[in-house]
């Protein structure tokens, strides 16, 4: 699949059970625009079994062959359109497609997976597939993640670095003290109460971290340096 400048989204290749999202199951030699999709994308992410798109305005949409519940929408239907992700919400900031499993980033740094979890790829603690969102295990500051065909990774900071400082910095928190109490905080509780106080500056798939903020995360590095300019 491929995402215009737009947001629209186009699919081509194998279409059984309706993978390309374009209301058919024909095989498509050529990129086909997936239905409802003609702007307003600012990520995609395609697998094994289907594709998901996010919007600017933090929503996910599914599509595809659904035998494991990786569209998402609480059945195990095939769907050849675009579906919205059930109980997620307008928070997500980053969403990928595995083999037939697919996980979300939510703005505050939790992740939510949904699908085939014979391998435990979904990260709930057990192996129970799931057709709707169910929330990742032990995870609060993850800031980055790539569902593979049976497993999952993401970037957590304070895993990476042991240091509460740098997580306060990625999640753009004013104080420590407030990285402390968010860590402190029930997963389903932090997104609401981190934003009612500090809101986090990031952009559905598109966040950058400036030169500076990077260079205070490299190791041996007791200060950011100065920028010029």
């Amino acid at each position: 699949c491929a995402m215009t400048l737009l947001g629209g989204v186009s699919c081509w290749g194998w279409n059984q059970a309706g993978r390309l999202g374009d209301g058919t199951t024909a095989d498509r030699l050529v990129p086909t625009p997936v239905k409802g999709l003609d702007s307003g994308a600012v990520a995609i992410s395609a697998g094994e079994s289907g594709a998901c798109a996010l919007s600017r305005g933090g929503e996910v949409r599914c599509w595809g062959e659904n035998l494991h519940g990786e569209v998402g929408d609480g059945t195990l239907s095939p769907r050849n359109v675009p579906i919205f992700v059930s109980d997620l919400g307008s928070s997500v900031v980053g969403v990928s497609f595995g083999g037939s499993h697919v996980c979300a980033l939510m703005r505050g740094g939790t992740l939510r997976c949904w699908g085939d979890n014979r391998q435990g790829q979904l990260g709930d603690g057990t192996q129970i597939e799931q057709a709707r969102p169910v929330l990742v295990k032990g995870l609060f500051d993850a800031v980055h993640l790539s569902a593979g065909d049976r497993h999952t990774c993401a970037l957590n900071t304070l895993q990476a670095t042991g240091d509460i400082r740098k997580v306060s910095l990625w999640l753009g928190h004013a104080h420590q003290s407030t990285t402390e109490i968010y860590l402190q905080a029930d997963p389903t509780e932090k997104i609401a109460a981190i934003e009612s106080s500090v809101p986090l500056r990031l952009r559905p798939g598109r966040f950058q971290p400036s030169d500076r903020l990077i260079a205070s995360l490299m190791p041996g590095k007791t200060s950011p340096p100065a920028v010029p300019g």
